[in-house]
């Protein structure tokens, strides 16, 4: 018998010689395999950890990581190594290797000498999907946004919040508090008051890696603090500072119709001339950086009655201009059509506001008060003209007919480089004497906004009859749409409680799908709309529109309204806050949030805050000037623009000027100054 050999033969012997690409047994050489020394993915980390008997691993990327290197280490140098299809060096990284979100297996294949043995060691290496960017409509991420943070805190006070996650990586699929969504596309969330988590979760393509983004949302309600007490420098008796304001970033333009300087602003030699004042923002607080004048200022031309601002254009309405101009830089000169009215585009420039554009009518004639209301937006502005007195109707009827004595009209101008053109005419679908359509003006976008506040018919909602005169002065609004540069009447809208010497439409204001409208001659006395026991308390009323159209939305009254307040004078609204101006209120209370009672200041006025969350309004501030004085008329103009907030006091008496000063002292009968509030 042969002697017994002494190579192993058990189950452990046979793990252990699986690991050898040759193993000796006595005096015999037999092959069994072929093996790695090492194995390393670059980045990544094997798991678990490098075994020559395991052919399966697993490597977890983070998202930032799109390629890969491999180094494999033979055991035998004599073999043979390839990864993928692919022959490969031993000892020295293989690559890169691209790697898309989700599972990418990447085989790893040893061949003994003259190909025999061979071995693969497969890994899937696994990559999350991720954001390459995340934009906001409202609000600052803390922390600043990375692709490899996936916890963030949001703070804002806007109720929409449009979020659009940026993926470059295709395929990846994408879903916000778990309902899919478009990647690239913005998400629209209407988010209530307080706290909500906001979870971004993302899958691969094939499925097989998610990863997930988490924003907490803090909606926080805003609250005011007052930061400016504001007059023109030349203030004067009767100028009126603070009947016209608006306000865009840092920079608020303060409208001075009663002003009465020429070309010296020490004197008064132009009596009603009107100035607007440019206020600006810096590191040294609020200050007058410019004061404007018509150049072609003439008595009683009332320049600054309506103001707007877009960016570095300033937009000024002076509505009693007599030119007998029409278009755009005529002769300002002649001063043949009295009222006729004008409006003046400047733009900033490194030396100051240059007058870019001189805007007169289409159709000028006497006493239509062109440049009564404004209303800008980008390269687009919108005038009103209540006074003209044409029977069109519509848009771009014919203009020579005064059939319809100040029933009124609206211009729209648009700006092409430094030119601006005529774009449309527009009068009321059902238009009427009187009416004095276009009071109020407001535009975004593609949306224009109009008030009649002396409009007659007793219709109620949207688009209703208003061929009947059965509600006299209750007034209107009209909603217009430019459909690729072509204006069409979009609406006809009236009060819920349509009533007689409601003024509905006296102002406007527009944000998005949102219209507010004022109507300062509204009666009722509390919640029931029916009751018309306060005339001239005032009302302001919200519309919204939606798949189905426009729709009233809400119905705002002064916490304890009063006869006479004519709440909804002026409105503030950048579409989550709407300040309510209430110039009659005659509250003694000064600041924020004092008793309405007693009331032994008349027409002191006030301001009334309203903050939205989703489709419910709510009351958040009454603001008062720090010392409300009867006839100041605090609120009969606001403005809004995000961080701040401003309401004109035209009636105010204070002998001070420029920022700051002593609002006590009552040395300059209806000077008028501007009180600024700043956003928190």
């Amino acid at each position: 018998m042969s002697p017994r050999s002494s190579c192993p033969v058990g189950p452990a012997a046979v793990l252990v010689a699986a690991s050898l690409a040759f193993v000796s047994c006595g005096n015999h050489r037999r092959t069994v395999g072929a093996t790695l020394a090492d194995l390393v993915v670059t980045p990544g980390v094997l798991a678990p950890a490098f075994d020559p008997l395991r052919e399966a691993y697993v490597v977890e990327l983070a998202h930032a990581d799109h390629e890969v290197f491999v180094t494999a280490t033979l055991a035998d140098p004599g073999a043979a190594l390839s990864v993928g299809e692919i022959a490969a060096p031993a000892g020295r990284p293989f690559g890169p290797l691209a790697i898309p979100p989700g599972e990418t297996e990447i085989a790893v294949t040893v061949s003994g000498p003259e190909a025999r043995a061979a071995r693969t060691y497969r890994i899937a290496v696994r990559r999350p999907p991720g954001l390459h960017g995340l934009d906001l409509s409202a609000g600052t991420l803390e922390p600043e946004f990375r692709p490899d943070v996936h916890e963030y805190r949001l703070a804002l006070r806007a109720p929409v919040l449009a979020l659009t996650p940026r993926i470059d990586d295709p395929g990846v699929r994408v879903a916000v508090e778990g309902a899919a969504a478009t990647p690239n596309q913005p998400v629209v969330l209407d988010l209530g008051l307080g706290a909500r988590t906001l979870p971004i979760e993302l899958t691969s393509a094939d499925g097989r890696t998610t990863s997930t983004y988490v924003l907490h949302c803090e909606r926080s309600t805003p609250t005011l603090a007052e930061a400016a007490y504001a007059k023109a420098l030349n203030a004067g008796i009767l100028d009126g500072y603070g009947t016209a304001l608006a306000c865009v970033g840092d920079r608020i333009a303060v409208g001075v119709p009663g002003e009465d300087s020429l070309l010296d602003p020490r004197f008064n030699h132009a009596h009603d001339s009107g100035a607007v004042y440019v206020l600006e923002h810096g590191a040294a607080g609020w200050e007058q950086t410019a004061m404007v004048k018509a150049t072609n200022a003439d008595p009683f031309d009332l320049f600054g009655s309506a103001v707007a601002l877009s960016g570095d254009t300033l937009v000024v309405g002076a509505p009693q201009e007599a030119s007998s101009a029409r278009g755009v830089n005529g002769n300002k000169l002649d001063n043949s059509a009295p009222g006729s009215g004008a409006v003046y585009v400047f733009v900033r420039a490194a030396t100051g506001w240059e007058l870019q554009a001189y805007l007169k009518a289409s159709n000028t004639g006497h006493n239509d008060r062109f440049g009564a209301a404004v209303a800008i937006d980008g390269d687009r502005i919108a005038v009103g003209a209540p006074g003209e007195a044409s029977g069109a109707r519509g848009v771009g009827g014919v203009q020579n007919d005064d059939s319809l004595r100040e029933a009124g009209a609206v211009y729209v101008f648009g700006r092409v480089g430094d030119h601006w053109v005529q774009e449309a005419y527009i009068k009321a679908t059902n238009s009427g004497a009187f009416d004095r359509f276009g009071s109020a003006v407001a535009l975004h976008g593609d949306l224009l906004v109009v008030g009649a506040p002396y409009e007659d018919s007793a219709a109620t909602g949207i688009d209703g009859d208003g061929s009947s005169d059965e509600a006299i002065d209750s007034g209107a609004v009209y909603l217009f749409r430019a459909v690729n540069g072509i204006w069409h009447a979009e609406a006809y809208v009236k009060a819920s409680n349509t009533g007689a010497d409601d003024a509905f439409g006296r102002t406007v204001a527009v944000m998005g799908d949102l219209v507010a409208v004022g109507a300062p001659g509204e009666a009722s006395a509390g919640d029931d709309e029916g009751d018309d026991s306060a005339p001239g308390a005032g009302a302001v009323y919200v519309f919204a529109r939606d798949a189905s159209g426009w729709h009233q939305q809400a119905r705002l009254k002064a916490r304890s309204p009063r006869a006479g307040d004519a709440f909804g004078s002026a409105l503030a609204f950048d579409g989550v806050v709407l300040a309510v101006g209430a110039p009659g209120d005659a509250g003694a209370a000064p600041g924020l949030d004092g008793d309405p009672q007693p009331w032994s200041a008349p027409e002191s006025g006030a301001a009334w805050v309203f903050v939205r969350d989703r489709s419910t309004w709510f009351l958040r501030h009454y603001v008062k000037a720090s010392h409300p004085d009867p006839g100041d008329r605090f609120g009969a103009a606001l403005a809004g623009c995000g961080p701040w907030f401003v309401s004109g006091a035209p009636g105010e008496d204070g002998g001070s000027t420029g920022i700051g000063g002593d609002p006590t002292s009552n040395a300059r009968r209806d000077s008028g100054a501007a009180f600024v509030f700043a956003v928190q």
